[in-house]
């Protein structure tokens, strides 16, 4: 005990003493900045040297203040040091960065500092804080942009609608973040009203405001200027996380750059990146906008990270060498003491052995024969486990056969099922097939004997009568209609789909070509994708595109300008083909209805049919392996979706957006 407290008392010891020498040479070199300071006080500030910082800044960030903010804070903290400020496009500032024009960098352009990167240009690149950008447009939000879920659907209804939209200058960083969600949608902004400004994305803003259209800015920029915008637009969708800004600071690197200011660079780094830089750029945000518009991010940096975790670990390293030092020093000492002491003891020591000898001995005599009880209990215990387990082995055997037999007989009645399941299906083929002849002899008979007296007995019968007669003419050729769809329906259900190679654009327009032989007075617009080929049974396939054509020119036959698209696009990991129209659309909760025989979601008075051809169309495409499902809002028409490949991977991403 004595030693152990001599040996704490001096690790003790040596621990303050070196802290002690720590704290010294750390106060003299706060004695010495200090002194650089009041150096740099009593004379005039110089605006180049090594105490002077140069920044370079995106123009949305000078125009926030928030660079200026901080440029400030840094000053006040490090008044040895002066700040200058030029700012320009996101990528004008990088190029100042490579022209040894700025010490440190803070920009919003990914691509642009990816490179910058690549080519050795960064000795820091880290990411500080994020702002939001937002959609603008005309008050009232006459496109209900604000009812869409994310910034995607909004970029493709601003398309669908060709509205009228303004873009800044390629060198900015929301001109990049606009082509990054329109590259998302899918887009290519093509049309008349989509223009470019060529200036900067708050020059941008106020245009916009002045004619009323849409755009893409900074919710910061757009809170300083509300003043100038004065209502003419609004934001119209937020709070996306495509939408989101991010401010990087890049410390330009010393040594391939000439000239730059590294240490000042690094130091502005080490600020921004602090507790207390991250927690000035959230309440400057605050306190300028009333609203969390500065969002800090440094924490989110992955190298930061990994920067951090490296110093920690080189901090821990020091400590352990300090420790280890001051462990040597205790242990000579404790190495000393204890040999002398052991000395004083030795006599003693060897008695006490002897004792502990003799006892440990008695305790392992009794040890060895309590083990051997042990032992005979556990050999005794051994052999009941092995009967025990005998027949559990036994068991098990016989449940193994008795699982076979099950197995056996399960099989069996399987394939029975099955054969009966397969004859069933076919004699409900045949019958419908022979009910759809049988109907056909007496349906005609009635529809002859109708004509006959509309012909011969016409002017005898009063108008009721007359109407009568008609509905039964209207009626029997209405029943004439459903027999063939259902014969088609059922030779379609017998026929074995003959694959090739079928060219669907081709098919697809030859299709069109025959349904509007008859009929030239209508003026629809139809766009075919060139070049679908696909694997499948030719004749079954012009079945399933006249059925859904003739859909779509019937749905949108009370439609100004009707229009009808049919192509082909992604459905997970394979391809789906579709037939899009701008018709009447329908109530997708009835959809359950769309592809079952007679059911129909329009009223025979509105549009005719006979309620077989949906149904024809997804026997055909379960024939080849495939599915086909409808998408629809009421009044915006429809689409029908198609596929003619069994691959399990399709089948299931598409299935997953299917209807209820």
């Amino acid at each position: 005990m004595l030693f152990g407290a001599i040996h704490n008392d001096i690790g003790l010891l040596h621990v303050r003493l070196l802290y002690r020498l720590a704290f010294c040479l750390f106060g003299l070199g706060c004695w010495s900045a200090a002194g650089v300071g009041l150096a740099d006080e009593s004379g005039s500030q110089p605006q180049l040297g090594p105490n002077h910082l140069r920044i370079a800044s995106a123009r949305s960030a000078k125009d926030l203040k928030i660079v200026d903010a901080l440029a400030e804070q840094f000053r006040f903290k490090f008044p040895q040091f002066t700040v200058s400020i030029q700012s320009g496009g996101v990528l004008n500032v990088l190029d100042d960065g490579r022209n040894s024009l700025a010490d440190v960098i803070l920009t919003h352009h990914k691509p642009g500092e990816t490179h910058f990167v690549k080519e050795g240009y960064a000795l820091r690149h880290t990411q500080i804080m994020y702002t939001e950008y937002a959609l603008f447009g005309p008050p009232g939000d006459p496109l209900q942009l604000s009812a869409e879920k994310d910034i995607v659907s909004v970029f493709k209804r601003l398309a669908q609608n060709e509205a009228e939209f303004l873009a800044p200058s390629p060198r900015s960083g929301t001109y990049m973040k606009i082509q990054e969600i329109w590259t998302m949608a899918g887009i290519d902004p093509d049309w008349i009203g989509y223009e470019n400004t060529g200036g900067s994305g708050y020059a941008t803003l106020l245009q916009a405001a002045e004619f009323g259209v849409y755009t893409v800015a900074e919710m910061a920029t757009y809170l300083s200027n509300k003043e100038k915008i004065q209502g003419e637009i609004i934001p119209l969708f937020r709070d996306d996380l495509d939408l989101r800004n991010v401010y990087s600071l890049l410390v330009v690197n010393p040594l391939k750059v000439p000239g730059v200011n590294a240490d000042l660079g690094l130091a502005f780094h080490d600020y921004l990146v602090s507790e207390e830089g991250q927690n000035f750029i959230r309440q400057f945000g605050e306190e300028t906008f009333y609203a969390e518009i500065l969002t800090p991010a440094a924490h989110l940096d992955p190298g930061l990270k990994e920067r951090t975790a490296q110093q920690i670990l080189e901090e821990q390293t020091k400590e352990l060498n300090l420790a280890i030092v001051s462990s040597i020093s205790l242990f000579v000492l404790l190495v000393i003491s204890v040999f002398l002491f052991l000395r004083m003891r030795v006599i003693e020591r060897k008695h006490i052995e002897s004792e502990a000898r003799n006892a440990a001995l008695e305790l392992a005599r009794d040890e060895i024969m309590l083990s051997n009880q042990l032992l005979q209990q556990e050999i005794e215990e051994r052999k009941i486990t092995e009967t025990q387990l005998s027949k559990v082995i036994e068991l098990l055997n016989t449940s193994e056969e008795e699982l076979r037999k099950y197995h056996d007989h399960l099989e069996t009645l399987v394939q029975s099922r099955t054969r009966e399941l397969e004859s069933a299906v076919k004699e409900l083929e045949a019958f419908s097939y022979s009910v759809s002849h049988d109907l056909r002899s007496p349906l005609r008979s009635i529809n002859g004997f109708s004509r006959v007296i509309m012909d011969d007995y016409y002017d005898v019968l009063d108008e009721e009568g007359k109407e009568f007669l008609k509905r039964i003419v209207n009626a029997s050729l209405r029943m004439d209609l459903l027999i063939d769809g259902l014969l088609q329906l059922s030779r379609i259900s017998r026929q074995e789909p003959q694959y090739k190679t079928v060219n669907m654009s081709s098919l697809a327009r030859d299709v069109l070509e025959n349904l509007c032989a008859g009929d030239r007075s209508r003026h629809v617009i139809v766009e075919i994708e060139d070049d679908i080929n696909v694997e499948c049974d030719e004749n079954l396939l012009r079945i399933v595109l006249h059925n859904f054509i003739s859909n779509a020119l019937k749905y949108t036959a009370k439609i100004e300008q009707p229009h009808v698209s049919i192509g082909k696009s992604r459905c997970g990991k394979g391809v789906c083909y579709f037939v899009k129209d701008n018709g009447v659309g329908f109530d997708m909760k009835y959809s359950d209805k769309l592809f079952k025989p007679f059911q129909r979601l329009h009223s025979d008075e509105a549009y005719k049919g006979n309620g077989i051809g949906l149904s024809t169309v997804q026997r055909i495409i379960q024939r080849h392996g495939g599915i086909v499902w409808a998408e629809s809002t009421p009044g915006q028409g429809a689409i029908f979706y198609f596929t003619l490949s069994p691959a399990r991977d399709n089948l299931l991403l598409v299935s997953s957006s299917l209807p209820n």
